[in-house]
């Protein structure tokens, strides 16, 4: 008659030696009954199996090692398995498909691509510090896991970490990843986003300096003179941004089909908020 399993039972199981055997060991099962067992291996180590019958053909599936996955977990997984077939679903080729699909799940590198490409690209014409956040921040940390084992706890830590670094980085990479992992979501990649409801760990600092007329005056007079070692077109451009009072890429990326008379209009396709200015 079988026995029922117990801690103390399973511990107590040796591998079986015969000298007629190469090497001197050999594995074998033990069975509770009802297709529960256990495979001990001639090292010592011991495998829980559902032993079972599938549409007519024997079949051997394994819930786990052994002490991994203790004997409570292992009966969890066996009643599963067995619910399983009374539901006409073969729990081998499950767990095959299962892997398969894991195989086929993107780690953070693939979806860090499929982001800049397919949504940053089209839609930001900031992508570059999309994908310079990115590459710096994530790729080193997170970039060979799966993006489904990424955890709320995960990005929690990475971001007091970026703090740590650089504060106002931290809430620049939330942005970031929050608008990818959405961008998964959204693709049926995966089902929650990990840094949904994330506050900003570090607090904005509003930009309120400026420069007063003397400070100006001191600068041009500087820019004049040779006193800054800078080539003439730099020098022009920071001319232009002081007079204008536009944006540096803005003044920089100045073109003469702007320019009318004494008019200078930025089309929307080079402005930053996308409007004619």
């Amino acid at each position: 008659m079988a026995k029922r399993f117990t801690v103390r039972f399973i511990d107590s199981i040796k591998p079986k030696s015969s000298p007629f055997i190469k090497p001197k060991s050999s594995p074998f099962i033990v069975r509770e009954g009802s297709g529960f067992a256990i495979r001990v291996y001639p090292n010592g180590k011991k495998t829980w199996l559902l032993i079972y019958t599938f549409e007519g053909c024997r079949k051997w599936f394994s819930l786990g090692p052994y002490p991994d996955v203790d004997l409570v977990k292992a009966r969890k997984r066996y009643r599963d398995a067995l619910n399983g077939l009374a539901d006409g679903v073969d729990p081998g080729a499950k767990a095959r498909l299962a892997k398969l699909e894991r195989q086929r799940e993107p780690t953070v590198n693939d979806l860090i691509k499929e982001y800049i490409e397919k949504w940053a690209k089209p839609r930001k014409r900031s992508w570059k510090e999309d994908e310079r956040a990115l590459k710096y921040d994530i790729e080193p940390v997170w970039g060979k896991r799966k993006i489904s084992d990424i955890t709320r706890r995960d990005a929690i830590l990475l971001l007091e970490n970026i703090q740590e670094r650089a504060s106002i980085q931290s809430n620049k990479v939330l942005a970031i990843t929050r608008r990818m992992f959405n961008f998964a979501v959204e693709r049926s990649l995966l089902e929650h986003n990990p840094f949904y409801r994330i506050k900003p760990l570090a607090k904005p600092v509003p930009k309120t300096r400026h420069l007063d007329a003397e400070e100006i005056k001191t600068l041009w007079a500087a820019l004049e003179s040779s006193e800054l070692i800078m080539s003439d077109e730099v020098r022009r451009a920071i001319k232009l941004i002081l007079v204008t009072g536009q944006r540096p890429g803005e003044c920089i990326g100045i073109h003469w089909d702007e320019v009318d008379g004494h008019w200078w209009t930025i089309p929307a396709e080079r402005a930053k908020n996308g409007r004619e200015h």
